[in-house]
């Protein structure tokens, strides 16, 4: 019988794909907005949360202000937007390794849900305002970054199935491995250099660009390892069960929504290179 991972990922690849390349800006923001939303109903739960007019009222809250972010629309909103993601992922990193030292963390349900605002709305407008980039083109850089978190966790799985021996979090996440993790760098590194083969950079520009890889994929790290952290908290395994072999949504968005803001604020740095 097909791995259920294998069957899903199959399916919801070539869509997001077709979505990213062939849709407006307006398509993206929309499509994807109702995929971080469903992120969020999800942590709300890990949260606490179970009633359902909370979670609306929560839902409410994100979308109005990633509507006001959305509507200022310029670059120096996003780039601040995109600083402010960074500077909470390297705190996250700080929660991780303190964890790991077995200084558990069990934050307040409303400090949970801020975490997931400063988490998911960055996000979401990083990514919409790199689908709008000019430049080499906004759909080409968000395919890009989708198939290198896409390629960075595949490789790690398989590498760390096959190769795992040494624990990369074990107290936050025992299934991952510092192997699978130096394969998953490698698999991403390896499509992010294939995708120079489709632009025409200069060396100083082909350098930053791999830099800006490697450091994405690092940032998507923290962001797997951070929802990881918050389940525990909870006592769940999946943030939810929409995706067969896969959990929920969230459990598909937590690489992406570290990697974004940093990812969007590299490229705009790219751009300015020549």
């Amino acid at each position: 019988m097909p791995d259920p991972r294998i069957v899903t990922a199959l399916a919801l690849i070539p869509l997001v794909i077709a979505v990213t390349v062939y849709g407006s800006t307006r398509v993206f923001a929309g499509l994807s907005a109702i995929v971080v939303l469903s992120g969020a109903w999800e942590w709300a739960g890990l949260a606490g949360f179970r009633q359902k007019w909370q979670k609306t009222l929560f839902l409410l809250f994100i979308s109005l202000l990633s509507a006001a972010c959305y509507l200022v629309g310029n670059i120096a909103l996003s780039l601040l937007i995109a600083g402010v993601a960074v500077v909470w992922w390297g705190l996250a990193l700080i929660l991780i390794i303190r964890q790991e030292r077995g200084k558990k963390l069990n934050p307040a349900p409303l400090l949970q849900l801020c975490i997931c605002v400063i988490a998911l709305v960055p996000a979401w407008i990083t990514l919409v305002a790199l689908h709008s980039t000019q430049g080499f083109g906004g759909p080409f850089w968000v395919s890009c970054l989708f198939i290198l978190i896409w390629s960075a966790d595949i490789g790690a799985y398989y590498t760390g199935r096959r190769w795992g021996r040494n624990k990369l979090a074990g107290l936050v996440s025992p299934g991952k491995t510092r192997e699978g993790l130096l394969g998953g760098v490698a698999s991403g590194l390896l499509m992010g250099a294939a995708s120079l083969l489709l632009l025409k950079m200069t060396m100083s520009q082909f350098i930053l660009f791999l830099l800006i890889c490697l450091i994405t994929i690092m940032m998507s790290v923290v962001g797997d390892l951070t929802l990881s952290m918050v389940k525990r908290s909870a006592g769940v395994k999946d943030s939810g069960n929409f995706f067969p072999g896969h959990g929920g949504v969230m459990d598909r968005l937590d690489s992406l929504i570290a990697a974004a803001p940093i990812f969007f604020a590299g490229i705009w740095l790219l751009e300015q290179v020549n």
